[in-house]
């Protein structure tokens, strides 16, 4: 049996970028607690002719005669003290530096940007992944935008995030069934505020 969409559905793009996705990660991770203790580690396994190219870039030209590094399995096997080595390195120069060094050299490279740097990087921008809206308690705020874009309708945050408690009463009543006297029961009790 042929299955029949509305005529509007038949001609819609969708917009999904990696840079997208990961900037709404970036709002996540920025939303836990403790964030700055947050450390996110990428790795990645090269073969050797990368790794080559990789500690030349670095200009850790002793490196490619370490037999610690030779395979992938010494390199894990040596990850610690490798860390440490290319860590010191990496603090040597500072990141526009290090774009210098690896552009053109086939490597996949790009800088770790902080938060705020995320939020204001000019493609983010265009993409509109950052929204201005009216909050109640604390008015103008930033947002982050939706990942997904539709070429024929608008997909954007329609309200902005709620202030601490905003909906607690209604969460309670509507959900759990609680009556008044409950909820003035937990306040005094100071469970809820």
């Amino acid at each position: 049996m042929a299955m029949h969409l509305p005529r509007a559905l038949h001609m819609c793009f969708l917009n999904i970028s990696h840079l997208q996705n990961l900037t709404c990660y970036c709002s996540f991770i920025s939303a836990l607690p403790l964030t700055k203790s947050i450390h996110l580690t990428l790795y990645l396994i090269l073969s050797f002719s990368c790794i080559i190219i990789f500690f030349q870039c670095l200009g850790l030209h002793h490196l490619l005669t370490d037999s610690r590094y030779k395979t992938n399995r010494n390199r894990v096997a040596n990850r610690q003290v490798l860390l440490c080595e290319l860590s010191s390195r990496f603090l040597q120069y500072s990141t526009d530096h290090w774009l210098k060094a690896f552009n053109g050299s086939g490597i996949p490279y790009g800088p770790i940007n902080n938060i705020g740097q995320v939020f204001n990087d000019p493609q983010v921008q265009h993409n509109g992944m950052v929204v201005e809206m009216e909050q109640r308690n604390a008015g103008s705020i930033k947002v982050i935008g939706p990942a997904v874009k539709y070429s024929n309708s608008v997909n954007e945050p329609r309200f902005p995030p709620p202030s601490l408690g905003e909906h607690t009463n209604n969460v309670l009543t509507s959900l759990l069934g609680l009556t008044q006297t409950d909820l003035q029961v937990l306040r005094e009790e100071k469970v809820i505020s």
